[in-house]
């Protein structure tokens, strides 16, 4: 879809060249600012640019839709090179297959070969030519391909590799590294302003005009959307006074969608729905037939392009106006008729079961779960965690909760989030008096107290673990020593004072080298 046009932004435009360039500090460069500022435009543009000097250049845009599926992103943004990991090493080839899909998971993965797989392939493509990575939407990535970017990122870029990205807001996104050169895209100046809605086919004029640059604030995506609204109906206004701009922008996507046929609006609230771009699937799911006619209202509106067996909104606002803009049970059938629709892909089955689930359902329940587990083969410790936890939401049964929550705090603890560790300790403890799930959750939440910095409350939640009986399973009982000895000595605790010496002693045959399986 064409991006919103860059007016009023040359001083942005040399900063985004100079990177492609590699002028400048070595470092990732990340674009910020609110949803229609222009960050993809700016972004295209760099792309471009890139392009045309003989430039590979390798993208991906992250979709909230794919955001719990472990490695989408990642996979998008090397499936140009993708025909390169024959040329790796065989373990490092199997980590990259696996990851992806593309062969079986058959133990559980190493998150550093991944890494270091993905390095090394990106490496050997920057060895041959010039590269430029160039992310968008980073805030909707999948944290499990941000895990192995941001690792990537730090080395690569050392090398002279430019790496561009792109991410709502104003500040860095939670997951991306911090020590990246930012840019904050402002709204426009009143005179790049007046000269982008001059630009628009049919610009408004008098007061139409000047209530149109009132309301859009300087927002450059809100005003080629007046325009276009304006243009349509002869309307100027932009829905939701007084809500943030984002939200306002969304309503007006929405407000279009109902001037639009019945089946139109299915096929639109279907598209965003779902978590891949796929017209066969999407017009399956809607049972809309094989006529492509119905998409055309929506093409004309500027909402969609339908193009090589793909459906693309025009912004992810577009998207979400889509969706949002439906009625809750429409969006409840989508994700049941989704989810029908045969698939390679158990983890969006899953998911879609989930969306459309309310309260329990233990079904819904285990086919989460079961994704997890398959996330975990595949080194996806993020997703594992998200699908245990939505899974232990779904559950029926407290036991089944207490249990799933527990597992999810363990891959939690894997994927170095303590924030999310300390808030399933919190679930888990509510739920149940099970020694053995207790103990593991004390394990997992004792260790995030202490990397808060938080000591002497992380030694108290390993031992009360301990009270009055210790854990009897001899895997959660080997996890003592090694969690509760730096707590000890850090706070010049006597040895004598470790009460996790008898589970340790009675257990001491156990290691652990994985997250004990619950």
């Amino acid at each position: 879809m064409p991006g919103i046009p860059l007016v009023g932004r040359q001083a942005e435009i040399a900063q985004v060249t100079d990177v492609v360039e590699g002028r400048g500090e070595q470092r990732p460069f990340l674009l910020l600012g609110e949803a229609g500022t222009g960050k993809s435009s700016l972004l295209a543009t760099a792309v471009g640019h890139a392009r045309d000097s003989g430039t590979l250049v390798l993208t991906a845009r992250g979709i909230e839709a794919e955001s719990r599926q472990s490695f989408a992103s990642l996979h998008l943004l090397l499936l140009p090179v993708l025909p390169d990991i024959t040329a790796l090493p065989d373990h490092l080839r199997t980590a990259l297959e696996t990851a992806f899909g593309l062969a079986p998971a058959e133990g559980p993965a190493d998150p550093l070969t991944l890494r270091m797989a993905v390095l090394t392939l990106l490496t050997g493509v920057c060895n041959r030519q010039r590269v430029l990575l160039a992310v968008d939407d980073v805030q909707h990535f999948d944290r499990d391909s941000l895990d192995v970017l941001s690792f990537v990122m730090r080395r690569i870029t050392a090398q002279g590799v430019p790496l561009l990205l792109a991410a709502r807001g104003q500040t860095i996104p939670e997951g991306a590294p911090a020590d990246v050169g930012t840019l904050l895209l402002e709204p426009l100046s009143e005179q790049a302003a007046a000269e982008l809605v001059d630009a628009q086919p049919h610009a408004p004029t008098g007061r139409t005009r000047s209530d149109l640059l009132r309301q859009a604030e300087g927002n450059p995506l809100a005003i080629v959307e007046l325009c276009r609204a304006a243009g349509m109906s002869g309307a100027g206004v932009l829905p939701g006074g007084g809500l943030p701009q984002t939200e306002r922008i969304q309503q007006l996507y929405a407000a279009r969608l109902r001037g639009l046929p019945e089946l139109t609006q299915r096929l639109l609230l279907y598209a965003g729905a779902s978590a891949y771009e796929d017209l066969a699937m999407i017009m399956a799911a809607a049972g809309a037939g094989a006529d492509l006619g119905a998409w055309a209202p929506a093409e004309e509106v500027g909402l969609v392009s339908v193009a090589d067996g793909r459906v693309v909104f025009r912004h992810p606002l577009a998207r979400a106006g889509s969706y949002h803009g439906a009625p809750a049970h429409l969006r409840q059938q989508a994700h049941r008729d989704l989810a029908a629709i045969p698939t390679a892909d158990p983890a969006g089955r899953a998911w879609h079961l989930a969306a459309a689930c309310l309260g329990q359902d233990e079904s819904v329940a285990a086919a989460l779960e079961d994704t997890a587990e398959l996330a975990e083969r595949r080194g996806g410790l993020f997703a594992t965690a998200q699908a245990l936890e939505r899974s232990a939401q779904c559950s029926p049964a407290a036991a089944d909760q207490a249990r799933r929550y527990a597992k999810a705090l363990r891959a939690a603890q894997w994927a170095g989030d303590p924030s999310w560790v300390r808030e399933l300790y919190d679930k888990v403890t509510a739920l149940t008096e099970d020694r053995n799930l207790l103990g593991v959750a004390a394990c997992g939440a004792g260790m995030s107290l202490s990397l808060l910095g938080h000591q002497r409350q992380a030694f108290r939640v390993l031992m009360s673990a301990l009270e009055p009986v210790p854990p009897g399973d001899g895997a959660t009982c080997s996890t003592w020593p090694p969690c509760s000895s730096p707590l000890r000595f850090s706070q010049g605790c006597p040895r004598s004072e470790d009460r996790s010496q008898p589970c340790s002693t009675e257990c001491r045959t156990v290691t652990l080298t994985r997250p004990i399986r619950i």
